[in-house]
């Protein structure tokens, strides 16, 4: 997976995301996930409240198009079934999302801003960033 969203219902096998290099999976986790997947390129995190709203909005969409049984169960026990899902991301992927975050803080917008989290992510600034953003209210006066 180089992009995009997926969201996945059953077991996954082992090596699970070995060529995620992109892109978001929510993965219902059977108790086997953190063992199946492949840690150098990805790492396991849990649903913040936007992931659990598009979370929500696929699975729904899912049942609509395709009258899955699977997704309708879980969309039916939603407020016990949604902490079962786990985010998986590549760690790459996470640094550019953090990046675009800090360039976005400093009021940057569009192509500047991804022209800055570029920056930020291959000039190994991003580490740099983040440190002077601790606790910070007022991102924009920062520049590196």
């Amino acid at each position: 997976m180089t992009g995009g969203t997926a969201v996945i219902l059953g077991p996954v096998g082992r090596n699970f995301a070995s060529g995620m290099s992109g892109g978001i999976a929510y993965v219902l986790d059977d108790g086997n996930l953190a063992r199946m997947v492949n840690r150098k390129l990805v790492a396991l995190y849990p649903l913040d409240a936007l992931d659990l709203v598009m979370l929500h909005k696929h699975l729904t969409n899912h049942v609509k198009h395709t009258g899955s049984v699977i997704a309708a169960r879980i969309l039916e026990k939603w407020p016990t079934t949604h902490a079962k899902f786990v985010k998986v991301l590549p760690h790459d992927y996470r640094e550019m999302l953090d990046a675009m975050d800090i360039a976005e803080r400093e009021g940057l917008e569009g192509d500047e801003m991804l022209e800055r989290a570029f920056l930020l992510k291959t000039s190994k600034g991003l580490t740099a960033a983040k440190e002077a953003l601790h606790g910070q209210e007022d991102f924009s006066d920062l520049r590196l």
